[in-house]
Parts: structure tokens; sequence; C-alpha cells
């Protein structure tokens, strides 16, 4: 599955090959560290040597040479070029030349290749480009559209799980992968957790069925339990037989789990049945009726168990091909049917005993209603994964894992370490010359040039590079803010859900009662087909919208698990209530929001001054060592000879000036426009604020007072009509008719009261995102 072939292959994925093979290296001499990890492989994916011709762009233009020549002479010489025709006849060949391979291999033959120039003359291919032979990609894999490396190993005298457990527990202290790299485990152990997985979904639907299959036989529920109870039993002698045989848990093991729970159910079978036909023929005595069925069924219960174990004996002693799947499964089975036959013929009696003489006079469990406990089983088990979690902890769950604001702090890193490029000095120059300078004898020179710029431009330039960090760090700011006001309002969303279907449960409550009533006064003569068709219909709306909220309320718990990054369902622990806060309308000034903009006026202005700075003299210093062999005339008028040893140095001292600024002019006063472009973004931030918080502080008095009224009036109101209304029907005082319509306006202002509570928290979450409340 993984294109290697060791138990255990750890797959670091990156961008770059020479930090990939790093880690690697790295990863391969903890893996040495690891008790059970054998034949350790690496990837090799560097070390193949090449070619590698930088030209000198200076030399080639001192030269006068051009790309296109050299291209050509060194494609000639390796590939060959035809330099004339070979007749034979009738036949005509192409004559070509190049280099011998030995010659190819040599860097000092290449670089004495000869080069020729325009103007007739030839020099060597070294003085215009450096040759030299470097290691390059041996070979580049990918997986996910991602570039990997693989460290695989084999695992002996161990299993699989505990020594990747080790493993990671020990890269987890000595490695940290860079940002963009991360690492995953394959190989078997891959195989390990997808098998696993299927496993945990086939052992409880093999044991249900064997235990729904022992029900319909049986038909009842006290000897399935007496034969289930093989299980456990059996479970243990199968632990117990991988522990002797000091073999660790596999999947080959789970599966012959599975086959152990079907055998060893089949003794329990043979023995319950033999017990219950001599209690139909006649038997009374329940000792009796345990010592003839043990007697009479004492061959077949052994021969069921030897037959199943000596079938799997050669399995369990196997050492061929495929041993190391055979022998975890026929060990686990023997072991279990050596304990489950014990469990038959000395526990089983005993229970039968019990479960008789106790159990025997219980009311009979129904057939259905065992088969709806064992349907509604899995939702119960459901139900206890529902997570209750209130306000303050979704806020700060999604604070640590909202994918947005990890982003972000991706981003913010990334700009912290830009900084440190700030001070960039322009590479070093080292060039040297050959050739007759003094006379034909052959001189040589070497030159060293370092240009840089003024301390200015680089303070500059770290200034620009730390208002950038500093903003990227607003960025992330503001993101918290956003995400906290999202997960309030999808917290909100649900409790609004919750407070919604509280109130339709109740009416549902009052009308399907009221319902029955009327069926009853139909069936009677007392009412008409009207009433109890009317309150039907009623209650099938209730039902109706209260799925409709329940699928709403899974759409708002989805909303929020993706912004929190945690899975769902969630029970909360808050809520929907009316909780008036105070609020400073200064705090607006400090908003993420506006300081993000502010921040992007401070890197509009620091760019503006970097390319100001541009403008200024670069700086050149040299140095410049030669000789210059010949006669040379003394200021006494004499000759001498200067030998090569004899050297002559000079230093230079230099001054780059831009002579031509009109573009450099051009970015400044682009530079400049930004900056006005910054400032009259940051006033429409500032304006699109104050009349976000205008708005939604004359809606949250609004709804303030709304709210009050409801308190004050309306829901004790609402209450009194409730039970006035119900009291009147009952004494048949008002029809039912009178009564819908007393009930529904109740219950709407209810309703009312519930959307007043979401619209006031709505403009109370906004006004905290707007004036950065720390109240929830």
């Amino acid at each position: 599955m993984t294109g290697a072939r060791q138990d255990v292959v750890c797959k670091i994925f990156g961008d770059d090959l020479d930090t990939l093979a790093l880690y690697a290296g790295r990863l391969g001499k903890i893996i040495q560290t690891v008790r059970g990890a054998k034949d350790i492989y690496t990837e090799t994916i560097t070390g193949i040597p090449q070619m590698l011709i930088t030209y000198n762009r200076e030399e080639i233009a001192r030269f006068g040479a051009s790309i296109t020549d050299i291209n050509t002479s060194i494609q000639s010489s390796y590939a060959g070029a035809v330099a004339g025709l070979v007749f034979e006849g009738d036949k005509r060949y192409d004559l070509v030349i190049r280099m011998n391979a030995e010659q190819k291999k040599d860097v000092n033959e290449i670089g004495n290749l000869l080069v020729g120039l325009p103007n007739g003359q030839q020099v060597p291919l070294n003085l215009l480009a450096s040759i030299e032979i470097k290691d390059g990609p041996y070979q580049i894999q990918r997986e996910d559209a991602r570039r990997r490396i693989t460290v695989g190993f084999n695992v002996r005298g161990r299993d699989v799980q505990s020594i990747v457990s080790d493993l990671k527990e020990k890269l987890s202290m000595q490695i940290k992968l860079p940002a963009g790299y991360y690492m995953t485990y394959g190989g078997q152990y891959e195989n390990l957790q997808k098998a696993t997985a299927r496993l945990s979904i086939a052992l409880p639907i093999a044991l249900l069925l064997i235990f729904l299959m022992l029900f319909f036989a049986f038909q009842k529920l006290k000897y399935c339990l007496l034969i289930f109870s093989a299980i456990p039993l059996s479970a243990i002698g199968g632990i117990l037989a991988l522990w002797l045989r000091g073999m660790p848990f596999s999947i080959s093991a789970g599966v012959g789990f599975i086959a152990l729970f079907g055998v060893s159910v089949l003794n329990g079978i043979v023995l319950i049945s033999e017990m219950n036909r001599l209690k139909i023929e006649g038997m009374t005595d329940i000792k009796q009726i345990i010592m003839k069925a043990t007697q009479v069924r004492l061959r077949p219960v052994l021969m069921t168990a030897a037959v199943a174990s000596l079938g799997f004996l050669p399995m369990a002693l196997s050492n061929g091909a495929g041993a190391e799947v055979q022998r975890p499964l026929a060990t686990v089975v023997i072991g279990g049917l050596i304990t489950a036959t014990f469990l038959t013929l000395l526990v089983l009696p005993c229970l039968y005993l019990l479960f008789d003489g106790r159990l025997g006079t219980r009311k009979k469990v129904p057939v259905i209603s065992t088969i709806i406990l064992l349907l509604f089983l899995p939702s119960v088990v459901k139900s206890q994964n529902v997570k209750t979690i209130s306000l303050n902890e979704v806020v700060q769950l999604a604070q640590r894992q909202n994918l947005q604001i990890k982003l972000n702090r991706l981003q913010e890193k990334y700009y912290e370490d830009v900084r440190g490029s700030a001070t960039d000095i322009p590479k070093t120059h080292l060039n040297g010359e050959l050739g007759a300078i003094n006379s034909s004898n052959f001189d040589n020179r070497f030159v060293l040039i370092q240009s840089f710029s003024l301390p200015v431009l680089y303070n500059r330039q770290h200034n620009v590079f730390e208002q950038e960090f500093q903003s990227a760090k607003l960025q992330t700011n503001l993101q918290r803010s956003e995400i906290t006001r999202l997960v309030k309002r999808a917290y909100l969303q649900l409790q609004y859900i919750r407070a919604k279907q509280t109130l339709l449960q109740k009416t549902d409550s009052i009308f399907s009662n009221y319902l029955k009533i009327a069926r009853l006064r139909f069936e009677k003569g007392e009412s008409n087909t009207l009433e109890k068709t009317t309150l039907e219909n009623q209650v099938q709306q209730l039902h109706m919208q209260l799925r409709m909220l329940e699928s709403d309320k899974r759409v708002a718990s989805i909303q929020l698990s993706v912004l929190i990054n945690v899975p769902g369902p969630f029970e909360l622990s808050d809520t929907l209530g009316c909780f008036p806060v105070l609020f400073d309308n200064t705090a607006l000034q400090l908003h993420p929001y506006l300081n993000y903009y502010k921040q992007q006026e401070l890197v509009a202005s620091s760019v503006t001054r970097l390319e100001k700075a541009r403008l200024q003299p670069d700086l050149m210093i040299g140095y410049t060592n030669q000789s210059i062999i010949g006669w040379q005339l003394n200021k006494d008028r004499t000759e001498s000879y200067y030998a090569g040893d004899r050297r002559f140095s000079t230093v230079l001292i230099g001054v780059a000036v831009s002579v031509f600024t009109k573009a450099q002019k051009a970015r400044i006063k682009a530079a400049t426009e930004k900056e006005f472009i910054a400032e009259a973004s940051t006033g429409l931030a500032l304006l699109d604020l104050k009349l976000r918080l205008e708005q939604d502080w004359n809606e949250y008095l609004k709804y303030q007072e709304a709210i009050q009224y409801y308190q004050n009036n309306a829901l004790p109101q609402s209450g009194i009509i409730i039970q006035v209304a119900n009291l009147n029907y009952k004494n048949g005082e008002i029809n039912y008719i009178e009564w819908g319509t007393l009930l529904g306006n109740a219950i709407g202002l209810q309703s009312q009261y519930v959307d007043a509570l979401k619209e006031f928290n709505v403009r109370k979450i906004e006004l905290e995102y707007l004036l950065q409340s720390n109240q929830n």
C-alpha cells in the first residue's frame, strides 16, 4: 500500500529536499534507539553527481562573447557537432566530433574548452564561467501532491502498536519539524489502524447476531444469557494463551476471537437444549435434570471442543509462509475452547440451577420488547457522547483551535522571520584575469570587490519589515475578535432553538391532553368531527415544527463545531437569558479593525521612507593584486626586471550614484499616494464602526424595552390566559374555537418573548464585538 517493504514506514512530507534528507537522517538515528526496530532503511533522494556551469556575465560581456556561443560549444563537446561528410560509395555519413568519455568527467578538460569570440579569437571556458561537480537529486518522491521521504524498519520481538508509540514519544521530545513539514506512519502500522477500525465494528455486530440467534432459538432471555456467558470465559482463555506463547494482540488474533465466540456457544446450546428437553418430557427435579443432561451430553461437548482444537493445532505450530497470521488465530481459538469447555461442564450447570430457581417465576420478556431494546441501544450509547459545554468554554476552545486563527499565527511567524533579512548585503565579487599586460609574458590579476548601501537604507528596510510584522499581529487579533463574535452567535442560535423546542413541547403537551378529551367527547357524541380534526391538525403541525427545529439544531451544531474545531453534538450549559451590560463608547477607538488600518498607515509611511532612501548613493571598495612581468624603467633611468613573484597592489573605492532617477521618483510618488489611500481607508473604517455602533445600540435599547414589557406584563398575563382558558374549556363555558384562539394568543406572546430575547442577545454580541467588552 505504501510502496515500501518494511513493517513500519515513517513518511516525512515537506518542500525542500535537503531539509527532508536532514530530518530523515535524524529520524533514522532515533529509530536505532528503539527496542525491536531492525533493518532500518532510509530512502535516498540526493547524491547523484551533476556538473554545474555558472556563467560569469561580466566576463562574457568584457570579452564580447554570447551565451548562445557558449551553449553551442558545450553542446557540441557533449552531444557532438557535424564537422563534415564521409562518403563510402553511394552512402554518405555525417562526421561528428565530440569529447571522449574521460574528458567529459574531467572538470579541467571542460574548463579548457575553447569558445569562439566575434573577433575570431578563442578563450577557454573557465574564463567565462565557473565549473564544478555537485550532488544533485537522486529521485523526488511525491504523495498527495507533496514531496516526501520514507524511513522504514522491520519489527522483531514486539508488536507494531507499542513500538510506534515508543517512537512517537521519542520524536516528540527530540525532533520538532519546521512549519509546513509533517510526518505520517504507514506499512503494517497503517494496516493495523484500518483493520482495528473495521474490527471495532465487526466484533459488536458478531456478538449481537449471536445473541439474536440464541434468543430466536430459545425464546427466553435467561437461556440466552446463560449460553452467552461462555463468551467472556472463552475470551479469558484466548488472552491467557497469547500471553503464555509471548504473542502480542494482532488483527489475526482479533479474527480468532470472533471465530472463538461462535464456537464457544455451541457447547452451551447442546447442553441447555438437552436440559430443556428433559424438562418437557416430565422431569421436575432440577438437580436430576442437570445431572442427566450433563451425563448424556458429555461426549458431544468434548467432541466439539476437541475437533475444533485439533483442527487449529497445525496452524498454531506452523513456521512456514503465513505463520505470523496463522499462529495468533489458532492460539486464541485453542486456548479459548479449553476454558469454554470447563465453563460448559462445570459452571453452566450451576448457573442453570441458579437461574431456574430464582428467575423462573419472573414475568417473561416479550420478543418485541427485546428487539426494540436492541434497536434503541445504539442511540442510547450515542447520546452519552454529547458534550456539555458553556459559552466561556466555547470561546476559549475557538481561541485555541480555530483553523483560521492558526493560519494567522503562521503568517505572523512568517513576518517575524522575514525581519532577519533586513540587512541584505550584496555578494562579494572575486574576479581573475590572465593575459599579456606589459609584454608578451603571461600576466595575471585578481580583483576583490564588495558593494554595500548606507546604514540608513538597512535601518529603514528593517523598519518596513517590523511594521509588516506588527500588522500581521494585529490581523491575528482582529481574526480572534471576529471568530469570538461568530462563536457567540452560533452558541446563541443553539440556545434559541432549545428555548423554542421547550415552548413547543409544552404546547404539544397541552394540545395532546385536550386531543384525548376531544376524542372521548366525540365518541360519546358530545362534540362534532370538526373539533377533533382541528386539534389533530394542530398537534401534527406542532410535531412538524419540532422536527424542523431538530434539523435547524443539527445545522447550528455543525457551524459551531467548525468554528471551534471540535466534533459535536453539544449540550448547552447556559440558558437563553437577558443580562444587560454597560458599554464604554470610547473603546471604539481601540477596536482591532481600526488598529489594523492605522497600522497600514505606518506600513505605507515606512515604505515611502525606504523608497526615498534608495536614492542615496551606494559604496564600493575593492582590492587588486597583479603581476607585470618584464623590464621596467626606474627613476634613475636604469631598467629592472620584474618577475611573476613581484606583484603590484591597488585599492578601489567607489560611489554608485543614481543618475537616472525618474523610475525611483515614480516609486516614491506611488508610495506617497499609498499613504493617502491608507489614511482614507482608516477614516472609512472608523465611520463604518460608528454607524454600526449607532445602529446596534438603538436596536439594543429597543429590544431591552420590549423584554421588560414581556417580563412585567405579557408573560404573567399569558400564564393567566392559559390557566383560565383551560378551566373554562373543561367546564364547557367556552367552545374549542374560543379556547384555541385564547391559547394561541398566549403561546404567541411567549414565542415573541423568545424571539425578542434572541434579537436582544444578537445586538449585545455585536456591541461586545464593536466595543471589545469582556462580558459574555
